[in-house]
């Protein structure tokens, strides 16, 4: 048979709905020593955590045993009381005691008085955050397209995949191993003027010439690039720098005046970096510029297909379900006869999959030249020639059922607001319970990534989803907290003094 001390240990009560700061418990009623004569009066020790001291083993005690873990959440504390009446012995340690000190001393009754305001200050906190979500959008909707830095995953994971490389657009690529017998930079105009002349000869539909055109070359060199564009069968599109590029004036001079030369329509190249140097959208056309459309709509126009330039969003494209490059490509050195011994007939085997293609012509060079980051970084870690980039633009124009559109401010803003007040409301509603743990912010979470995933994937639309995360989790966090501070504050004004 147990031991007294267990025995009143088994059977003792437990209060589950204690709220600390609020609740009080009344031990008048209760005679702390039942051997003596009188109503005996208890001692307190409550000092969460100390070891017992001499006093638990005196008569007239009540030791308090609070769980740490209920008070941290918000939830009511659990205290076990117990009485050593005569017996000299304290009940069972159970892990938890105290040395005697006063109510006013004790730090579980302090945190007890100070918890609520530390509530009221998060739930204002909260509600501050709120509202600055909630204008964040009208106010500076550069912040609400930075957001999507953070959702940069969403477009690596969920952008559309062909089944093979596309089928009308091609890109020819100048490396380090194309100028191995030339000079890095200008590309050597003469050798341009081949690559121009074997893609026409191939039967290629369009010609975009992403290189740009800033100074004087050798003057034989030059007036047979002029000549190869001006001749060739194929449409030609060319690139050059707009007013956004920093140019020197002589620069600015000879683009402009070897451009005319050629006859030919010219787009800006330019492309629109964020904060982060990343490029996740369009650049729409600057102002007065001597170059009002993009290198990339004059391209589409070509195959009657049109969109006007703005800065909405790249529809980027993943590499195909087959394995292969989202493009396909080709070196230039593999398509000229002659460059690196090159023989016509393998110089004509490469070039027969541009036959009826839109063909792009660019560097892709390792050393960081042209290269620039993406949302598909962020998978691949790998940064994008800028020919390749002009690619996607090109393949977003072709096919404008993948077009990506974002919420106007406006519209941004009522959502946010709309997420905001419906998880204040779920954190109001289930403040007391361990489901809101679960609904209000784990469960939640997972259900707004993917409603943004499949947002992005079926409806084409980017969700600011960083704005709408952090107004779900500063509802229900505020919502849970004036909740707290309202309950604890009622009861405190109707407890006795």
């Amino acid at each position: 048979m147990p031991p007294p001390a267990e025995a009143a240990w088994a059977t003792r009560d437990v209060i589950t709905d204690f709220l600390a700061g609020t609740d009080k418990i009344n031990l008048a009623a209760i005679d702390a020593n039942g051997t003596a004569a009188g109503e005996g009066i208890f001692a307190l020790i409550a000092a969460e955590g100390a070891a017992f001291s001499g006093m638990d083993r005196i008569d007239n005690v009540l030791r308090v045993h609070i769980e740490p873990q209920k008070r941290d959440t918000g939830r009511p504390c659990t205290p076990a009381s117990g009485v050593a009446s005569g017996t000299g012995r304290p009940y069972p340690d159970r892990g938890s005691g105290g040395a005697g000190m006063s109510a006013q001393n004790n730090p579980v009754a302090v945190a007890g008085a100070v918890f609520p305001w530390i509530r009221l200050t998060v739930g204002a906190a909260c509600l501050a955050g709120l509202i600055a979500l909630l204008f964040v959008p009208q106010f500076l909707p550069w912040v609400l397209r930075f957001e999507h830095a953070t959702a940069d995953w969403r477009t690596a994971l969920v952008s559309d995949r062909l089944e093979g490389s596309h089928p009308r657009i091609a890109l020819v690529t100048i490396t380090p191993a194309t100028l191995r017998d030339y000079a890095n930079s200008p590309v050597d105009r003469g050798l341009l003027a081949r690559i121009i002349k074997a893609i026409d000869e191939a039967g290629a539909e369009t010609i975009g010439l992403d290189v740009y055109f800033l100074k004087p070359t050798d003057p034989p060199k030059d007036e047979a690039l002029v000549t190869a564009l001006r001749n060739a069968k194929a449409k030609i599109v060319l690139g050059a720098w707009d007013e956004r590029g920093q140019l020197e004036e002589f620069q600015k001079k000879f683009q402009k005046e070897f451009l005319e030369r050629i006859g030919r329509p010219v787009g800006y190249l330019n492309l629109r970096h964020q904060r982060d140097d990343v490029v996740r959208y369009r650049a729409a056309p600057h102002p007065g510029s001597a170059y009002p459309e993009s290198f990339v709509r004059l391209l589409a126009k070509t195959v009657d297909r049109d969109a006007p330039d703005t800065d909405r969003p790249i529809a980027w494209l993943l590499p195909p379900r087959d394995g292969q490059s989202t493009f396909f490509s080709v070196q230039a050195q593999q398509i000229v006869p002659g460059e690196h011994a090159t023989t016509a007939a393998s110089a004509a085997g490469a070039a027969a999959p541009l036959k009826g293609k839109v063909v792009l012509i660019g560097g892709d060079f390792p050393d960081g030249r042209d290269k620039h980051r993406t949302p598909l970084s962020s998978w691949t870690t790998e940064s994008m020639a800028g020919v390749a980039i002009h690619a996607q633009m090109l393949a977003d124009l072709l096919n404008p059922r993948r077009s990506i559109s974002e919420l106007p401010a406006t519209v941004a803003r009522n959502l946010v607001g709309v997420i905001a007040v419906t998880s204040f409301v779920i954190g109001w509603l289930l403040w007391q319970t361990t489901i809101v743990q679960y609904i209000g912010y784990t469960f939640a979470t997972a259900v707004l990534v993917a409603v943004d995933a499949i947002a992005y994937k079926e409806g084409r639309l980017l969700l600011p989803i960083t704005l709408i995360l952090a107004a779900w989790f500063l509802g229900v966090t505020g919502g849970r907290a004036a909740r707290f501070f309202i309950h604890w504050l009622f009861r405190r004004d109707a407890s006795p003094a």
